[in-house]
């Protein structure tokens, strides 16, 4: 692999991360270790997101010097970390463990404690939580120090049980001074964490949703639960070998800048 292909490689992982690391099982491994070693933190935690866990498995295991910790710490309880821990060997997983925050270590061994063919092991705690007693302001002022790609603010009451839900731009219109539990929420359907994954990909509340709140034993909010999860975990068993199809790495990357050029030249054609 030369430098421009590596340069190439990580350009697209940049633009299209989801693609990207599900090509990346396809690259040999005279190429695929070049392409990890020049990779920086936050391309790897892209890799971790993204790429099939049966692949990261054994990349992890081939190159632990790598800042596979680094990754995990930032991307907390994403779950195909999650998978990913599961699959690799025990004193790998309590290697990547122990570099991570206290805190942090125990939310990801409580998720890695729970069976893994079960809701609470798949959560996406990667989102914005508030009690109902906070004011506006200060919540606007902590989700604008922390962006987050969920449209979604999640809203709790003080023993840390589900209130409901309610948008960013409800959040900037209400007054600074108003508590964030009195601004008009949407409630949705709550899931429990110890449900079997495939009972609720069966759930009626997907007909109008495409995410849901969790909620654990005692009734707390655990986090969220989103059907593009699932749907992947679900299958996670059925991608246990590499797809053997001719990977052209340089031919998908020019399809994407192509892809791009014709955007930009639309956008300016009709500005004109």
């Amino acid at each position: 692999m030369t430098p421009l292909d590596v340069e190439l490689l990580r350009a697209w992982l940049r633009t299209e991360p989801g693609n990207c690391a599900a090509a990346l099982p396809r690259l040999s491994a005279d190429e695929r270790l070049p392409f990890l070693e020049q990779i920086e933190l936050d391309e790897i935690a892209r890799v971790m997101a993204h790429a099939p866990v049966w692949w990261l498995a054994a990349v992890i295991a081939e190159t632990p010097e790598l800042m596979w910790a680094d990754a995990v710490e930032r991307l907390g309880l994403n779950p195909n970390v999650v998978h990913t821990l599961r699959a690799v060997p025990t004193g790998l997983r309590e290697s990547l463990l122990a570099r991570t925050k206290p805190r942090q270590r125990a939310r990801l061994n409580r998720a890695l404690a729970v069976a893994k063919d079960r809701v609470g092991g798949i959560l996406d705690e990667q989102i914005r939580v508030c009690h109902a007693d906070e004011p506006a302001a200060a919540v606007a002022d902590r989700v604008a120090r922390n962006p987050s790609d969920d449209a979604w603010i999640y809203v709790t009451d003080a023993n840390d049980r589900y209130v409901g839900q309610f948008t960013l731009p409800a959040l900037l219109h209400a007054p600074g001074e108003q508590r964030v539990g009195e601004i008009a929420d949407v409630q949705r359907p709550r899931v429990a964490t110890t449900l079997l994954l495939e009972d609720a990909l069966r759930l009626a509340n997907w007909r109008g949703h495409d995410s849901l709140p969790a909620t654990d034993e005692t009734g707390r909010f655990a986090g969220v639960l989103r059907l593009g999860t699932l749907v992947r975990t679900l299958r996670i068993e059925d991608e246990s070998r590499p797809d053997t199809r001719p990977f052209d790495l340089v031919g998908s990357v020019l399809t994407l800048w192509v892809r791009l050029l014709v955007s930009i030249l639309s956008r300016a054609g009709r500005a004109q």
